[in-house]
């Protein structure tokens, strides 16, 4: 069986750069927001504006990280796999860059989405596949359930009828 080849540039990885680069493209994921104007009326007295206000959230994520320091986001995930798997200590401190990438994920969409600020179905898929935060009932039962019926006399009687029981044989 011939050996499988690797297609591809082989990436280099810089202990010093790597780190560097994903803390300068968490601090570059600032949302920002746009002001449109939407119409003018104008009255006798006064002219009326009104305006629509947008929001691009820029959340960091791995895949843009990947795009931001022109790699393969598996190229990111080989990179922490490093430190995890084979614990190769040039790695920690992009492993630790990478946790951080995540933490600062998680806050802002939770915070964010809190506020309504973000989507709240966006949202909820990318804490639940990412963070693995799920919506869930917890609901557990222990012991013997069991079901008595009682009836009472007092529910048979009818105010409608007089009860003379003396005739019943």
């Amino acid at each position: 069986m011939a050996e499988e080849k690797k297609v591809g540039r082989k990436t280099k990885f810089d202990k010093e750069k790597s780190p560097q680069m994903v803390h300068n493209y968490i601090e570059s994921c600032v949302d920002e927001y746009e002001t449109i104007k939407k119409a003018e009326q104008e009255t006798a007295k006064s002219t009326y504006q009104s305006y629509d206000h947008r929001l691009f959230a820029k959340i960091p994520t791995v895949e843009w990280l990947a795009n931001f320091m022109e790699l393969n986001d598996d190229t990111i995930y080989e990179w922490k796999k490093k430190r995890t798997e084979e614990r190769n200590e040039d790695y920690k401190p992009f492993s630790e860059a990478i946790d951080k990438l995540k933490r600062t994920q998680k806050i802002k969409l939770i915070e964010n989405g809190l506020w309504g600020n973000y989507n709240p179905t966006i949202t909820k898929l990318l804490l639940a596949s990412n963070h693995g935060m799920t919506d869930k009932k917890d609901v557990s039962h222990s012991g013997e359930m069991t079901n008595k019926v009682v009836f009472s006399d007092e529910l048979w009687k009818s105010p409608f009828v007089e009860e003379d029981n003396e005739d019943l044989p």
